[in-house]
Parts: C-alpha cells; sequence; structure tokens
C-alpha cells in the first residue's frame, strides 16, 4: 500500500531556522511557477504534515497559516 502524502521537517534556530526558510520559499516559488499561479502559494496547501522542534516549531507555527 502506498500512501501519497508529504511531510516537511523543521529543526533548530539561527542560521539553522533562516536556511530552512529560505529553502521553503524556493519550494513554493517553484511551485507558483510550475502551476502557473499568480499568488505564492501556502505551504499547508501542498504538505500533509508539517512539525518543528525547538525553534524549528515556532517557524512551523508561523508559518502554517
Amino acid at each position: 500500500m502506498v500512501l501519497n502524502s508529504s511531510f516537511t521537517p523543521s529543526d533548530g534556530g539561527g542560521v539553522r531556522g533562516l536556511s530552512e526558510l529560505i529553502i521553503l520559499r524556493e519550494i513554493m516559488e517553484r511551485i507558483q511557477y510550475q502551476r502557473g499561479l499568480e499568488e505564492l502559494p501556502l505551504p499547508c496547501d501542498y504538505f500533509d504534515m508539517i512539525g518543528g522542534t525547538s525553534t524549528g516549531g515556532f517557524v512551523i507555527t508561523a508559518i502554517d497559516v
């Protein structure tokens, strides 16, 4: 049985927290371009589960709206 789901983990703060936000933004910009969307999509529209620990938990809470 194959499940079609996706998970975005997030961990740490400082430079790691900033770099994961930059990478996530790049992923969302690529989705926007490939699908011809006018607005930048939200990660919660494309990932089934988003989780984090430490500062990463706060980052995920902030972007998961």
